[in-house]
């Protein structure tokens, strides 16, 4: 009997028949989390508003769910939705790749799973249109893209049902954290700059341009959760069909003073963006379209970290990353590190436990990021900011 290569992950463990199919070790974060939405979507009943309270909907009694992965693989994500969380009647698979659909079927076999699973052999965008066609319509649609997901997001939106989940990655990090700002305006429509919360700003990008491609198919599309796992992001949406006009609240820019370092933020529904710095005056850089509203939904993340512990087979970094994660909902759109903060001034760099409370001592929120392991959002004024390290640190 020949033996492959295998790997092991939560309850799930896949052989691997050939060199060339791609399975991420590092991405296991990332299933972590989405295991953790599919058992919280079948354990939590949400109400999503707006943030001025207002009601837009509430999730319906869990029903069996299908799901389906517009890149396959090995199969890992369904396989672990099946074994670990419940609930999962079906799965809809799809790889363009030989080797891999023949991986994905030779472990959906080897774990009995086969007969609750339907292979699909085609490009990325016809099978989301073949979903259309044969009136499928999962409830979660996994588009875990290599690069941008620009290319297929209007083609998921007519494959995901009203009152459905999209889970999608971005791993063009070049693009969205200003490096090659030619690819970002090219995919996103966008201008990215590099800054120490760069990948925060690439993630708000990300989210604007996913919300926007479902506004153009009339859905509402609600930011569950933005996952930075240090590679890519990951971002999962709620989506509802119906019209609905965007709040142009919701989005806007971003001023970033390279002088003082002063950021702030401007919606649409503001006044217009100055390339001029409001407290020194110097010109500015500019990121953006952004979405400037809250990243992740509170509800929804503290249904995920709940049903996380029920199910045990969860990785200890998926709960210290989404306990952060909950710290940044409320907080600006932005972050300092204490590493970027601690080098433009020449001073040492404090221990971030007590820049937060220095900080909080003066009166603001002050809290960490998933984003950066020295990162911390703020209602203070880079100013104060400043003020507090110089008090913290003697210079170097």
């Amino acid at each position: 009997m020949e033996h492959h290569p295998t790997y092991h992950e939560g309850r799930v463990t896949v052989e691997l028949l050939h060199p060339e199919v791609f399975l991420r070790e590092r991405g296991r974060l990332a299933r972590d989390f989405g295991v953790a939405a599919i058992a919280a979507l079948q354990q939590a009943r949400l109400t999503f508003t707006t943030p001025q309270g207002a009601e837009l909907y509430r999730l319906p009694v869990p029903e069996p769910l299908v799901v389906a992965e517009t890149f396959a693989g090995t199969g890992i994500r369904s396989l672990r939705y099946f074994l670990e969380v419940g609930g999962v009647a079906e799965a809809l698979l799809n790889d363009i790749s030989t080797p891999a659909l023949e991986t994905a079927r030779h472990n959906a076999a080897r774990l009995g799973l086969d007969r609750r699973i339907r292979f699909y052999h085609m490009e990325a965008n016809n099978f989301h249109y073949t979903l259309k066609l044969e009136e499928l319509f999962p409830h979660v649609l996994d588009l875990d893209a290599f690069g941008s997901p620009v290319p297929f997001l209007d083609s998921a939106f007519h494959a995901v049902r009203d009152g459905g989940f999209l889970y999608i990655t971005a791993t063009d990090l070049a693009a969205l954290c200003g490096i090659d700002r030619r690819s970002a305006f090219n995919h996103y429509a966008a201008l990215t700059v590099q800054t120490e919360f760069c990948h925060e700003t690439g993630a708000r990008v990300f989210v604007r341009t996913v919300v926007r491609a479902g506004a153009r198919r009339k859905f509402r599309v609600i930011p569950l959760f933005t996952l930075f796992d240090g590679y890519a992001l990951r971002g999962f949406f709620f989506t509802i069909h119906g019209r609905y006009d965007l709040d142009p609240r919701s989005e806007g820019f971003l001023g970033i003073c390279p002088a003082c370092h002063t950021v702030w933020s401007v919606p649409f529904s503001g006044k217009d963006l100055c390339n001029r710095c409001p407290r020194c005056g110097e010109e500015a850089w500019v990121a953006g379209p952004l979405w400037l509203w809250d990243l992740h939904h509170p509800g929804f993340l503290e249904a995920m970290e709940t049903a996380g512990r029920n199910l045990g087979t969860l990785s200890r970094r998926f709960f210290r990353v989404i306990r952060r994660m909950r710290e940044e909902v409320g907080l600006p759109p932005f972050f300092y590190t204490t590493t970027a903060v601690a080098d433009r001034l020449d001073l040492s760099q404090p221990p971030l436990a007590e820049v937060l409370e220095a900080l909080r001592q003066r009166g603001y929120a002050a809290r960490r990021t998933h984003f950066h392991g020295t990162g911390f959002k703020t209602t203070a004024p880079y100013a104060e900011v400043a003020e507090v390290f110089r008090q913290l640190v003697r210079p170097a």
